[in-house]
């Protein structure tokens, strides 16, 4: 089963191999993964308010992103599933 998944990565993260490679791989069974790169205050909240008929949205820790609340319980319960 194909999955459309939307993935926001800190940027400090965004260049890791390890989860190059483990993007690369999930796309080659056929899933659609977009990479949104948060790097300034904001991003993260406008990506998710941006974010439309997703399976699974993934949120990368490392810059705050779920401390700031930038991502409201709200917003994330209303998504078919998360991964925090």
């Amino acid at each position: 089963m194909s999955r459309k998944v939307q993935l926001m990565l800190n940027g400090k993260v965004a260049g890791n191999e390890t989860l190059q490679t483990a993007i690369a791989r999930q796309r080659t069974v056929e899933h659609t993964i977009e990479v949104r790169v948060t790097s300034e205050k904001g991003d993260a909240r406008r990506f998710v308010a941006e974010t439309s008929e997703v399976d699974l949205l993934i949120v990368a820790r490392g810059d705050g992103t779920l401390s700031r609340r930038a991502i409201s319980r709200k917003t994330v319960e209303a998504l078919p599933r998360s991964g925090l």
